[in-house]
This record gives C-alpha cells, structure tokens and sequence, in this order.
C-alpha cells in the first residue's frame, strides 16, 4: 500500500480469494466443472507461468465451488465455503495437508464468508439458518453454534476490527457497512444452536438435465427492451422525444433518443454506439441537432464521429487518450455565412481522472479531472485554409463540510488559429452540457463566437432529498434530487480582435435516475440570468445521460 501500484501476481489461473498463510499465499482455482483450493509460495510471485508451481489443496469434485478460504495461524487451519451441484452448502475446516477435520453446515440453509476469531477457537460466518442472513459463530472446541446479530433485513460479509464485529448489513437506503462490540467469549450465548449431521438431505433432485446448445447470438441482447419519453427545451423550442439504450453480454453498446421540435417541426435524432471486443475500445456517434442564433432563424447539423478509445487505469487514479475523425455538416446559415459549409476534423485527447463519486454522492465528490483535446480541419479545400483548435478543460471538486455537498470549478480555455475564413469555432451562450468550452447559462445559445476563450463555472451542490425508489417491472429507478447554485464567467475574443466578458449567475435542480437497470441519466431545470449585454433571464430544461 505504500506504493499505490497494482501488480500482477498470476497469469491464466482464474484466481481469486487470496489470503496469506505464513510463507504462501492460499486461493481458490476456478475449473471447467469446477474449483479447488490452492497455495502458492510467496517468494514465486509474480509469476508468468500457468501453474506457477502451486500446489493443490483441496481438489473439488464435479460440480463444487469453492470461495473465501481464510487462515487460522494459531491453530494452522483452513476455512473455506463449498456449494455442491445439489445446492447444500457449509464450511469446511481442513489442514494444510488438505485434511478436513470438521464441517460446519450440509442442510438446506446457506453457509458463507468465513473468518477466524483473533484467538483462532471460533469461525465466524454469515448464514440464513432462521431465514435471514445474519453473522453466527462456531467454537472448534464444543461443536456449538451462536448467533451475534439480530438484523431483520440481512447481515452479511462479517470482518473483525479489534474489539469490534463489523459487517454489511442491508437498510432502506441501501446496504451499509455497521458494527457491534465482540464480548470476551465471542461463544456466549443463551440458546446454542445444535447443527444436523452435514449432507443430511435426500429429498434433493440430482438429475442431470440436458439443455440444448446454440451459438452465441448478440442481436437478441440488443433489441430495445424499454422506451422512456423525454421532454427538453431549446432555446425557443419543447423537444419532444423517446430514449433508449442496449448492451449485450461481451462487446456492444449503445443509446438511441428521438425528439421533434414542437415549434421548429424538425425531426432529430442522437445514436452513440461501443464496440469493445479490441484494445482499444471502438465507437461512432451520429448525430442531427438544432442551434438557435437569432429571435426567430437556426440552423440544423448533421455530424458523424468515428473515434478509439485507450484507456489506462491505476488504483487511484485513470488516464486515456483517444483518437477520431468527425464530420460537421452546418445548413441554412450562419450569422457571418450565407451557405452551407463542412468541416472534417482529426482530433486527439488525453486525459486524468481521480475525481472520486460514491453511492450518496450527486456529483463527482473529491479530486479533479483534466482534459487536453487537439483538432485539425482536413478539408482544407472547403474552408477556405488551414484551421487548427486547442481545448483545455480543468474541473476541480472540493467536499464542503455538510456531507456530500460540493464545490466544483470548472475552467476551460481554447484557441482557433489558421488562414481559414472559419476560425471563430468557439460557442458560447446557454444551458447545453455539450457545450464547446462550458455553459454560459442566462444568454442565448451560441449568440457568441470567438476564436479564443476563457470560460469558467463556479458551482456549489448540496443534495436534497433520497428517494431509492421505483414502481414494479418499470425501468425507471429515482435516485436522487439535488439543487445547485452557479455563476458563470467568459472572457473571450471575436472576429474583430476585440475582446468581451460576460457573466451571469442562477440555480439548477436535477432529478437522477438509473434507466433499464443500469445506465444513469439526469432531468434538470434551472432559473438564468445574464448580467452583461445579451443577457436575458433564462428558463430551462433538459435531458443528459452517462454513456
């Protein structure tokens, strides 16, 4: 821990559930059929072979899994849970040698996560003997079995820290992480509790059944199983419209939303796709999108992206570089254009990640996240010249000291240079967390543009209320509501070489919510206001997910 650096200690074993044992390391090997416990000298590791000269313990049988085996030092024992094809389950207690010397468990209830007590007499383990799971002990030296908790909705993953128990346990808002003082004979208890003699079970059907086999088929997985409407503004427009998302098991992702103008009557559409069988990881985006300029006019676009995603992840910290080409086709006009034009751009980027975000949070909580993006126009023909853009972004987050409240500022800057006609490619003005650089809510969308800007948000998030909830078979869980207070600031340079500042400030509250069971996504509204020039009060809603 001293290092913060992950390294690899085996190669091809399917490994998993270290402990250490004196000079080994003991774990369990997973199989076709099944598992078996091994040890492996420490002084061998890491080690790049298959077997990595590991020795085997515990060999199972056909059909038994084996997990969490923990190391008793006082008394040189073993614990490990096994789960046999026929569904009973215990722990087993054996020797290093591989001896088994005792079995707690062997009916019809469930026997998990065993640990040792600190002086090595007890097992203490997790089990639903009375119906619900709760933490339980059992003394090597009389056979007998006590139970330590009274949860009513579950006790699980039990953990020693010095003179207290603690373990996860499950509550109206999740699961939880609590505790309980350990009395000096842990073994203390009213009404031991007399275990059956282990495999007492004969009414268990064995038979085998065969089922029939098929290749693996992804379409299946990725026909949409829900459509959730959304309801967003643009500038002068309701967007009206249908979201959805897929994954199948191994490579393919994707979301899909539809929308139509109440009052442009223009169909759009936003379909982003992962493909992420190789390293790295593949995608497009294909997108058409309306931009509002003036009272009543806006042009549409239409863009293509095609991008590879590198990802390099470290305990504490990620960093990832991507590469793509993207192609912006821009119709009607523009405020300095009078026909249709393209760009085509190459685009690097590189970035840091250690902003920390955990199950209560409403925004990333602690740390920061940087982002570094290079383009180049390619099609120098339709523009006219060459044309170049850097963006920086820097986004720190600071724990306020009421919890999960948070301070963010984010920051950005980005510069255009080159021959082209077309260099002012910096937006400003609105509420779209798309934006170029960073929102400039209370102004218009893209009423500015310049060819180099400094953009900044101070924002302040405090949570309001957790609901966890959801209605039956519907693939809407609401998570929480939070408000934020924000200002936002611009420095940045037109056409003209001249510079300009705008302002403005205003409070936003976001409903979270987990769609098809797994993919996040916020509706958010908020109040504007534009201190400078073109400022207007501002009113807002919109759609956003985590894709």
């Amino acid at each position: 821990m001293t290092t913060n650096k992950v390294t690899r200690l085996t190669y091809g074993l399917r490994a998993k559930d270290p402990d250490f044992a004196n000079e080994d390391i003991i774990f369990v090997l997973n199989e076709s059929y099944n598992s078996s416990i091994h040890s492996l000298p420490r002084n061998k590791i890491p080690c790049k072979e298959k077997h990595c000269h590991s020795r085997i313990i515990i060999q199972g049988e056909q059909g038994t899994q084996y997990s969490g085996p923990k190391w008793n030092e006082k008394k040189k024992l073993i614990a490990a849970a096994k789960w046999k094809i026929n569904g009973i389950m215990s722990i087993i207690i054996f020797t290093k040698e591989g001896d088994i010397i005792d079995e707690i468990g062997g009916d019809t209830s469930r026997f998990l996560s065993p640990i040792w007590s600190s002086d090595g007499e007890y097992v203490l383990f997790s089990s639903d003997m009375d119906g619900i799971f709760n933490i339980y002990s059992y003394s090597l030296q009389n056979k007998k079995i006590c139970k330590l908790t009274s949860e009513i909705s579950g006790a699980f993953y039990p953990a020693l820290l010095e003179t207290e128990l603690a373990y996860v346990r499950y509550a109206a808002h999740g699961y939880q992480i609590a505790s309980i003082p350990l009395t000096k004979n842990i073994a203390t208890c009213n009404t031991p509790i007399e275990m059956n003699t282990p495999g007492k079970i004969t009414n268990v059907n064995t038979q085998k059944n065969t089922y029939p086999v098929s290749n693996y088929s992804a379409f299946s997985f990725l026909i949409p199983r829900y459509w959730t409407p959304i309801v967003f503004t643009k500038e002068k427009d309701i967007q009206l419209g249908i979201f959805t998302s897929s994954k199948d098991l191994l490579y393919h992702s994707y979301t899909l939303s539809l929308s139509y103008g109440y009052h442009s009557n223009k169909f759009m559409y936003e379909f982003h796709y992962n493909y992420d069988r190789f390293y790295p990881t593949l995608g497009i985006s294909i997108k058409k999108d309306l931009n509002w300029y003036a009272d009543n006019d806006y042009y549409s676009t239409k863009e293509v992206d095609l991008f590879a995603y590198f990802p390099f992840r470290h305990l504490t910290y990620q960093t990832y570089a991507s590469m793509g080409i993207s192609r912006e086709n821009h119709y009607n006009h523009l405020p300095y254009s009078e026909k249709n034009f393209s760009f085509t751009w190459f685009s690097i980027v590189t970035g840091f990640n250690n902003a920390k975000k955990y199950p209560y949070s409403i925004s990333p909580t602690d740390g920061r996240t940087i982002q570094v993006q290079f383009e180049n126009a390619l099609n120098k023909n339709e523009i006219n010249g060459s044309l170049y853009k850097v963006q920086i972004n820097w986004n720190e987050y600071i724990p306020f000291i009421f919890g999960h409240h948070v301070i963010a500022i984010k920051t950005a800057y980005g510069k255009s240079w080159g021959n082209s006609d077309f260099r002012l490619v910096y937006f400003m003005g609105g509420f779209d967390s798309d934006a170029d650089l960073l929102p400039l809510r209370g102004y218009k969308k893209n009423v500015f543009a310049a060819s180099e800007a400094a953009m900044s948000n101070l924002e302040y998030h405090a949570p309001l209320f957790n609901f966890e909830r959801g209605k039956g078979n519907i693939p809407v869980f609401l998570q929480k509501l939070h408000i934020s207070f924000f200002m936002d600031f611009a420095k940045a340079r037109s056409f003209q070489n001249i510079w300009f500042t705008k302002k403005s400030y205003g409070i936003e509250a976001s409903l979270d919510m987990t769609l098809a069971y797994e993919l996040n996504a916020s509706i958010s509204a908020g109040y504007a206001k534009g201190i400078d020039a073109g400022g207007i009060n501002q009113f807002y809603l919109y759609f956003s997910s985590d894709f």
